[in-house]
């Protein structure tokens, strides 16, 4: 049973009533449910459909994400599972469940014996629900593995997690990934098993990405990818895709093939003999596997940065899509010196986008004489020699292999609006940690590391903002306002509305790593909340080609990140110092000395050094080097 978002009706008709009634009597069509991003269920619905767990005995999976689920929806849940004795699997992502509702989830596993996994990813959870979740783990015997990324947990909850997990001996995992921890994993390689664990843990936990599109992996195998050539192969890239990704963001076999065949399906369905228009469907299609849609296993790859054949596969991807985004906006601007009329042509975004000049002109001087033109000649169709038919009296055109057509325009320069959005601006509602809106000071200009989604609905980006609300004090709700040059445009940004199947979004894509600079801050002195977020003013650079590629990017995360093999404290690179000998380590490291850290064989005095220098030190902690209560004292010190 599998129930998306939107649907009043469920599967097969059933209502929420009959969904419960099913529950309640065991139906086994009810052993794996789904429901995500159900966005029309009432409170009333989700506490009934909770409510009927707790006598059920067909139901092993039952993921409900993607929805704010309120306190008191989630106290009927966990009632529910103190008496539930067959479900097995439990997800909650992106449910923003806080403290309080991790307190009733707490509770429930102290007497639940069924549940072996458990996802609380993407919630609000702070240290205190981390802690109310580990005192259930020192009593709980069957859980094995517990989701906690992209919360709110920092090192205090992630402490008292790490020792009831050293305590409990059926847990095999803890996912904290995400979460604002610096020294959980690389102090605890005595918890988490043998020294060659706890070297892959230390990895992970000081793993940085490059800061530039020129450093990246992802730079350079888009370099070297070509789009893909027919629908066929890019569904074959999207299959393999979503396989190689689904472990890493915790999801099930069964799950990912799932999201492969519907996304082939629905491309094949819908005829796209083009590339780049399948592309962009499966970019905006709203089937997800456990609340993870395809668009986030790019924006996935693109963040992890890591190369071998799954980024050479997104590389690819991004080349077929790019093909789509990508246009020929500096015409807009052309028209300016132009005489006379303007020729355009409706895009498949449906905005009306100027032929070139010069082709104008041809145009033109073929609609005076005639009323049909055939030509392979144009400006447009350079490299290529596709014949198209210009019928001046239907004004349409058509590309005379494929038999696709796209209506014409003859215009007045002013009535052009096929380059930019509607008074040039889009809109985009975020909530970002205090530390990241200071990010975005005055005249800096930066690179977005992913594909950037916008919309020229004010209304639209609002909804977001609030239905992502988090009640943690640390995060800012912030409106971004993207500004487009008035004569130039954008051509790296495209409207994906007549794509995608969530029509009314007005979004607007821009390219991965486009460029932007500050031309406004946000002003925090002033009180803020989600009806009145603070305001970021951007301006898009009209080609990123103009913008250098060693410009720094923005990933949603401290700037502050290198390459590990240039780290070096003490004369000792980090990476060696992974696999040195406690004794050659004590060697290097001398107690109450002042700390510095060189970086490129620079030494780095900047106020990302500090968190840096902690990273190495509890490096070599790990790697049995130092003591923790060393440590401590030598985080103080590097401050």
């Amino acid at each position: 049973l599998q129930i998306f978002g939107g649907a009043t009706q469920l599967v097969k008709g059933w209502n929420s009533a009959e969904l419960c009634a099913a529950l309640q009597s065991g139906d086994p069509r009810t052993e794996s449910v789904m429901l995500d991003y159900c966005l029309h269920f009432s409170s009333r619905n989700r506490c009934d459909v909770f409510a009927a767990l707790a006598g059920n005995t067909s139901c092993r999976t039952f993921c409900f994400s993607g929805v704010s689920i309120k306190d008191p929806e989630v106290e009927v849940l966990a009632k529910a599972l103190r008496r539930n004795k067959s479900l097995q699997q439990l997800s909650l992502h992106h449910s923003f469940i806080g403290d309080i509702g991790a307190g009733h989830l707490a509770e429930a596993l102290k007497r639940n014996e069924s549940l072996t996994h458990l996802r609380l990813s993407n919630t609000s959870i702070g240290d205190r629900g981390a802690a109310l979740l580990a005192d259930a783990l020192l009593v709980n015997t069957t859980l094995q593995v517990l989701d906690l990324e992209y919360s709110c947990i920092g090192d205090v909850g992630a402490q008292k997690l790490r020792d009831a997990a050293a305590q409990n001996r059926v847990l095999t995992q803890i996912l904290l990934g995400g979460n604002n921890i610096i020294t959980l994993v690389l102090l605890g390689s005595n918890v988490w098993g043998p020294s060659a664990r706890a070297k892959r843990e230390v990895l992970d936990a000081v793993k940085t990405v490059p800061t530039m599109l020129e450093s990246s992996n992802f730079g350079l195998a888009y370099e070297a990818a070509a789009p893909f050539e027919t629908v066929d192969e890019l569904c074959e890239g999207i299959g393999f895709i979503v396989q190689e990704v689904a472990p890493a963001m915790t999801v099930a076999t069964p799950a990912h093939k799932g999201l492969a065949l519907r996304l082939q399906q629905s491309i094949r369905s819908k005829a796209l003999e083009e590339v780049r228009h399948a592309a962009g469907l499966a970019w905006t299609s709203n089937d997800n596997m456990r609340g993870v849609a395809f668009y986030q296993c790019i924006q996935h790859i693109l963040r992890e940065d890591e190369e071998g054949p799954l980024m050479m596969a997104c590389a690819r991807y991004c080349r077929s899509l790019n093909a789509y985004l990508v246009t020929h906006r500096d015409r807009q601007w052309q028209i300016a010196s132009a005489s006379g009329p303007v020729w355009a042509f409706e895009n498949d975004a449906g905005l009306k986008v100027p032929f070139l000049v010069a082709d104008g002109a041809i145009l033109e001087e073929e609609h005076e004489r005639a009323d049909y033109f055939e030509t392979s000649d144009l400006c447009f169709n350079e490299g290529h020699g596709t014949p198209y038919k210009f019928d001046f009296i239907t004004m349409i055109q058509t590309n005379q292999h494929t038999g696709k057509t796209r209506r014409l325009y003859r215009l007045e320069a002013a009535e052009i609006d096929g380059a930019m959005p509607p008074n040039n601006v889009t809109l985009r509602g975020a909530w970002l940690p205090r530390r990241y809106v200071e990010f975005f000071m005055k005249g800096r200009v930066y690179r977005y590391a992913g594909y950037l989604a916008s919309t020229d609905s004010h209304a639209v980006a609002m909804t977001f903002l609030q239905a992502a609300a988090r009640p943690d004090p640390e995060l800012v709700p912030v409106m971004f306002f993207f500004h487009f040059d008035p004569l130039r445009g954008c051509m790296h940004v495209n409207l994906l509305e007549n794509l995608t199947e969530c029509r009314g979004e007005r979004e607007w894509l821009f390219q991965h790593y486009s460029a932007f600079s500050v031309r406004r801050p946000a002003d925090l002195s002033k009180p803020f909340c989600a009806a009145m977020p603070v305001v970021i003013e951007l301006d898009v650079f009209p080609d990123s080609k103009e913008v250098g590629a060693d410009v720094p990017s923005y990933r949603g995360i401290d700037n502050a990140t290198f390459p590990l093999e240039s780290c070096e404290f003490r004369g000792l690179k980090l990476m060696d110092a992974l696999d040195r000998p406690p004794e050659a380590l004590e060697s290097t490291v001398q107690p109450r000395g002042q700390v510095m850290l060189q970086i490129n064989g620079i030494a780095q005095q900047s106020c990302g050094s500090s968190s840096m220098c902690l990273v190495v030190i509890a490096a070599a902690a790990a790697a049995g080097g130092i003591a923790r209560e060393e440590v401590l004292l030598w985080s103080l010190c590097s401050s």
